[in-house]
This record gives structure tokens, sequence and C-alpha cells, in this order.
């Protein structure tokens, strides 16, 4: 069989026009080869390669592939394929280059996918392109068995998501409710636990250019918002190269902007309730290690010491030496002594054991005196 050629030069009147009727396909096409395309368009111009409408409730173009792709688009700079929706308007300039790129309607998805059992949505990028970019009401709605949205890419961006002014990346997690409004900006934000693996680096690697935003933000109704382990390194590593490495902010207290300090490792903001509140068991619940020339603790107001380490002892009238059984003592421990009468004699610490310490007066006491101790260890 020779090859049919249909040729027109009116812009109005397509070279190939078939409709069916009851049920009957406009045209049918295949390809018995395995390096050949059952249709194989390409359009010079402006407009569109091969323009698909279907008036009823079908689909404008509908594709099935045994072993191979259904459908493949391949642009070379460009987009292989340009999804339009309902009500939406189609972008025409600064399109990105992408092998897919869908734009919803007001309201509507750009890109839905559903799958039984296996990945809803899978998209590989071999170059420093997208594997897949949406933009719209709904960027990418995907529900799945295994994976609602899976992307790869061997030197750019497996999953790419950019909002202007909202969120990057809206995630829900299972039992968790949407939080639709008081959105902060931030390129994930998450409702519910964020779980992430990685063999050889970091789970995680979250960068905002935004001075207000946050590259991560996450929120849980109950449970921890994230949570992180790791088996030999970090469970959580932020670094700040000009600002702050971690900003907490407590329940009740207010982020300050601009915050109190610039430059940090942690900046913890409390508020009404405790910045920081650290514990352990046996160990050192805080460790401040200034170096050989930095200061390893600075504190601006009140201090407050509470504990074995601080507290008082009554030496009665008559009395030489008094030994104080106290936890916080050591054979090395630093011990401050403060009358809080005149003592009319001289003190000291006579001695110091693991557990108590000795206080010794030059001669017998002529009225009883309390003293304050403080421990330093």
């Amino acid at each position: 069989m020779t090859n049919g050629v249909f040729d027109s030069s009116n812009q109005f009147i397509p070279a190939v026009k078939a409709n069916g009727h009851n049920g009957a396909d406009g045209i049918d096409v295949g390809s018995d080869e395995s390096g050949g395309f059952a249709v194989n368009a390409s359009s010079s111009g402006a407009f569109s390669t091969v323009v698909a409408e279907n008036l009823g409730s079908g689909a404008g173009v509908a594709a099935a592939g045994n072993t191979g792709p259904a459908i493949l688009a391949e642009a070379g700079l460009s987009v292989g394929v340009h999804a339009v929706g309902p009500g939406a308007t189609a972008t025409t300039i600064d399109v990105p280059p992408s092998a897919i790129f869908a734009e919803g309607g007001p309201g509507r998805s750009a890109v839905v996918a559903t799958s039984d059992n296996g990945v809803a949505v899978n998209a590989t990028d071999q170059g420093n392109g997208t594997g897949v970019f949406a933009s719209g009401g709904i960027g990418v709605n995907a529900t799945g068995g295994e994976n609602g949205v899976r992307g790869t890419s061997d030197i750019g961006a497996g999953v790419f998501a950019q909002s202007g002014t909202g969120v990057g990346v809206h995630a829900v997690g299972p039992g968790a409710t949407a939080t639709t409004i008081d959105l902060p900006e931030a390129a994930i934000f998450a409702d519910g636990p964020i779980f992430a693996t990685n063999q050889n680096g970091g789970a995680i690697s979250a960068v905002t250019n935004s001075s207000t935003g946050s590259a991560v933000a996450a929120n849980s109704d109950g449970g921890d918002a994230v949570f992180a382990t790791s088996q030999s390194g970090s469970g959580v590593y932020a670094q700040g190269f000009t600002g702050i490495g971690v900003h907490a902010v407590g329940g009740g207290a207010s982020r300050a902007t601009p915050p109190p300090i610039t430059e940090a490792a942690i900046l913890a903001e409390g508020g009404p309730s405790t910045g920081v509140y650290a514990t352990s068991d046996t160990g050192t619940a805080v460790t401040a290690d200034g170096g050989s020339g930095g200061v390893a603790l600075q504190v601006r107001g009140k201090v407050e010491i509470q504990g074995n380490s601080a507290g008082t002892v009554t030496m009665a009238k008559g009395a030489k030496t008094e030994t104080v059984t106290n936890p916080a003592a050591t054979a090395n421990s630093l011990i401050f002594l403060t009358p809080l009468d005149n003592p009319q004699v001289f003190l000291w610490i006579a001695a110091r054991h693991a557990g108590s310490f000795t206080i010794d007066a030059s001669k017998a006491l002529p009225t009883n005196i309390t003293i304050m101790f403080l421990i330093i260890n």
C-alpha cells in the first residue's frame, strides 16, 4: 500500500478531517514495528501539531501501548506536552522547558493521577530541566495505592514545586486536616509528620532565599510535626551561612521581627514560657564550650539556681565545725559561703568529699549563724 498524502493551504481547512458516528472512532492508526509510531506529527509554525477535541464526555485523545509509551511527546528546547485545563488560559511566554507543562483552570487541578498499585506519576529528566512542572489552582493532585507522585532526575530536580507568595508543596498526612488559613510562606508545608531517609547524606535539605519565609514549615494537630532520626550522624542538621541555623519559637510566644540576634546556631524564643529546656538522667543536660579564647556562657538578666547546688545550713552556737551532706558536692567542687549575719569568727571549707563538705570556724560560734552555699563543679 502506498502512503496517502493530503495537503491543505487554507488555515481554516484541515488536510485530514474524520468524524465517527454512533460510537465509531474518528481515526484508528497503528504501527506493527518496534521503532515506528502510530501517529508522527510535527509543526514548523507556532500552532499545535495535534489538536484533538471531544464535544461529548469521552477523551480527546485515547492511546494505548502494549510495551512502549502510549504517547511519546518530545521537544528539543521547549515543552513535550502542554496541557491546558477547563477555564485556564494557555501560557505562551516564559514557558519553562519541561516534559509536561500543565495549567489548571480556576479551582481545578492541573494534573490528576490515580494508581491502584503502582506509581500515579513517574517523572524523569535526564538533563537540567524538570520532570514535571505544573501550575494552577492545584499544581499536581495525585493519589495512588503506592506512590502518589514519584520523580527522579539525574542532574536537576525530580519534583520541582514553586509558589510566588504561598507554599510550594502542601503535604497532608494520614488522619490530618489540611490547614487552609494563615499559611506561612514556605517551600514545604506539612500537616502531619515528615518522614525522610537517606543512606549517605541528609534526609531533608531545604534552602530559602526569602528573608521572611521558611525553607520547611510543618504543622501537626497532635503528634510531632517533624521527627528525625539518624543511625550515626545528626538527626537534624541546620546551618545558617549568614543568619540563624535553628530558630525555635515556643508555645504562646510570637516570632520577634527583627530577631534579637542576627547570627546564631540556635535562637530560641520562649515568650511567657521556657526558651530552652534540657534534661539528662546521668550525663550533662547542657554543655557550653568557649574554646581557648571564647565565652562559654553569657547571661543577660537574672540567674536562678535550683536543686542541690545551692542551699543554706545553720551552725549552732558553740560549734566549731559542721559537715553538710549534699549529693552535688565532689572532692573538687568550688564551694562559696555567704553568712547571713556577722559570725564574729573566720569560716572556711575544711574538707570536700563526694556527697559532703565540712565548714570549720576559727573558734566556737558565739551565736547561731545561717550560711548560704553555692556548689560549682
